[in-house]
This record gives structure tokens, sequence and C-alpha cells, in this order.
């Protein structure tokens, strides 16, 4: 009996830990063997031996419902005809029966799809979006007033960081409106959005492990996975092609500032999008900061200010325009800024205004980043739940 007890306490650890109902068989019948006469010692060896280890949970499970359909598959002539259409979509309201942007010359052809945002659900969203900065990068933001300026509760006034917080949000809010009216499950299908995915897809191939193969004339023939490290998704080119989320965000230059290894979908959610776009708003100030090299000579700005740094983060390329390219080019990158600098004051933020690392907050740790991710959603959920939105006119 003393030899029996040990190995039933350490046959059943290992028989809980690897879940194998086989093994488990195998385990029992070799006790049976060992409190007969010890003769199958092998038997609980050999069951443990084959036992494998549960595999960790994938994080990014569900990928499929975090953006918009590819294509909108259901065609209609009447609002009526989209009841029940993509019950799943990520906006998770009703369909309603549209002329497609990119159809309007054939105005017969209609799809279901999300209706236009409605002002409660743009206030919202903005909602959401402040809380999501507030609590990730400066805490709570409970005592300080959304339009950025500081008010008493109970005696108490806004810290700086805190106003730092609201500023930060307007900027984010600049894009946010730009390019998706606060949705972020969007997909952006503009040909120039399509033509810079398919550039960025090919030119940032290294930098998610795989390696693609062109002929002579510079023509693609294939492409493989090359680092062990790689992104297991990169190789289903077209889910790349899309700028995707509320900033719009090219996939193959955003997806690696939150996980390397995530799907290009992990953009059309809330927190991971803003945190790559802010990781890459914080790269771009320190490389600015500290200098680089910009067509071979040094180049340092120790003042960035809002319109670089969106300017940067918008286009990848942080080394300033050189006044290369043709007249058309340099016209439409002026008309670009000068929106931003318009779309900024109308926001609330000064687009001549010195940006420090301290004002873009403080990034969330990228080891255990996906809880954190987590906890974050919970507190969205429990503050700002959709039937918030669903409450209002």
């Amino acid at each position: 009996m003393r030899m029996i007890v040990p190995l039933l306490v350490v046959g059943f650890s290992a028989a809980f830990v690897y879940g194998g109902t086989r093994e488990v068989s195998a385990l029992d019948s070799g006790f049976c063997a060992i409190g007969k006469g010890g003769e199958r010692l092998e038997a609980f060896t050999l069951a443990v031996e084959k036992a494998e280890p549960q595999k960790a949970k994938n994080p990014y499970e569900g990928w499929q419902n975090w953006c918009e359909p590819v294509d909108y598959q259901t065609t209609c002539e009447e609002h009526v005809d989209c009841q029940g259409a993509n019950a799943d979509h990520p906006a998770n309201r009703p369909m309603r029966c549209y002329n497609p942007w990119y159809a309007k010359n054939n105005p017969d052809y209609k799809i279901c799809a999300p209706g236009y945002a409605r002002r409660s659900e743009l206030e919202w969203r903005e909602g959401r979006l402040r809380e999501l900065v507030g609590q990730s990068y400066f805490g709570e933001m409970d005592h300080c007033a959304y339009d950025g300026r500081p008010i008493r509760k109970e005696g108490y006034k806004c810290h700086r960081a805190r106003r730092s917080g609201d500023l930060l949000t307007n900027f984010m809010l600049i894009p946010y409106d730009r390019e998706t009216t606060r949705r972020p499950w969007k997909r952006h299908r503009l040909d120039a959005d399509l033509r810079a995915n398919r550039t960025a897809w090919f030119n940032q191939a290294d930098k998610y492990g795989w390696e693609i193969r062109t002929d002579k004339s510079g023509e693609t023939t294939g492409f493989e996975l090359a680092q062990d490290w790689g992104n297991p998704y990169y190789g289903e080119r077209p889910r790349w092609h899309f700028g995707l989320g509320p900033f719009g965000q090219n996939a193959a230059l955003y997806v690696r500032y939150w996980d390397v290894q995530a799907p290009p979908e992990i953009l059309c959610r809330e927190v991971e999008s803003v945190e790559a776009y802010l990781r890459n708003a914080r790269r771009v100030v320190t490389n600015l900061r500290n200098g680089i090299r910009c067509d071979g000579e040094y180049y340092e700005d120790k003042s960035p200010t809002w319109t670089v740094v969106h300017r940067a983060a918008s286009s990848g390329k942080i080394c300033p325009s050189t006044g290369r390219g043709s007249a058309k080019a340099k016209a439409r990158a002026a008309k670009k800024v000068a929106n931003f600098r318009a779309s900024a004051r109308a926001h609330g933020v000064d687009p001549d205004q010195v940006v420090t690392l301290q004002m873009l907050g403080a990034a969330i740790p990228q080891e255990g980043q996906n809880a954190r991710s987590a906890e974050i959603y919970a507190v969205l959920d429990e503050k700002w739940p959709v039937e918030k939105m669903r409450q209002k006119p």
C-alpha cells in the first residue's frame, strides 16, 4: 500500500493535466497491475510519454467577424428585402438597401448594407474612444470634460496628463472621422487604397517572415514562409489588400505594430487599431528627435508637430518631402496638409503644436497585451454598452 498511494497521486495529476481519455484508461490498467504485483510500471511511463499537452487558445480566434464582409452578396430592391440579411455583421445593426458608391454608374444595382451612422452612433463611438484613450494611456478620466477643458468636481481639478488625454483623443478623432465616420469595422476600397496596400504587402514581406520571388521583369512568381516566427496569414494576399479599421490603416504597415503574427483583421478592432497607430506615432517622434538618414543625409527634428506626426503616421514615411515629383503629386500633398490643418483646428488641435512622447501616452506593454486588451474591452462594454447607442434617436 505504501507504494500504490504516491503512484496514484502522480498518475492522477498527469491524467488531469494532459486530459487524454485514452491515456487515462491506460493509466487505470497500469494501476491495477501495480496493485496486483507491480509488474506493469512501464504502462504508466508509456502513457505519460504519449500524452500531448493542451494547445494554448488562439487569441485571434474569430477574426472572420471583425471586419465587414469583403463583398455584400445580398442584393435587394427595397429596404424590406434586407430583413435578417448579414445578421453577423460587426456593425450589429439592421441592414438597409443601398446603391453602393462604387456602383454609382449602375443605379439599379443595390445591396444590403448597414445604414449611415446616426448622431447617436457617432456620440457612442466617440465616448468609447475617449474612454479607451483614458483607460489605456492616462488612467481614469471621470473628472475631465470631453472638450479638453478641465472642470471642478468636489474640489478636484484635472491633472495635466488627463488634459493631454483629451488632446490625444481629439487628434485621433481627425482620421477617425475622415476615414470611416467612426466605424471600426470598415474595409477601404478606393483604388488608391488598394494600390497602396498591394505595394506595401510586397515591400513589407520580410518584416513578416516571408520571402517573395520575382522574375527579371519584377513580376511576382511566388512567395513562401521563410522564418519560423513568420505571420501565418501573410500568404493570403487578398486579405491584406484593403485599408482596414477606423483609421483606414495599411495592413502590411500597421499589423506588426500590434503583433507580427496577427491577422490583418486585427485592425478592425478598437483597442488594437488605436495602439498600433500610437506605437507608430511614438516611433515617428523618437526617430525624428534622435535623427535618421534621409536620402543619404542626416536629418533630425527636435520639435515635431501634430502635422508632421500625422503625415508620417498616415503615409508611413518619416523623412520629409524632397520636393521631387510631378506638379500634380505636389498639389495633392499640399492639399492633404491643408485639409489636416483645417480638420485639426475643427477638433481643437493646434496643428503647429510640438508633440512629445508624454503627450502620446504610455504604451500598452507588449507582454500580455492580449489580456490587457480584453480588460479594456470589458471596461468599454461596461461604461459604453451598445444599449447606450440604441437608446438615442
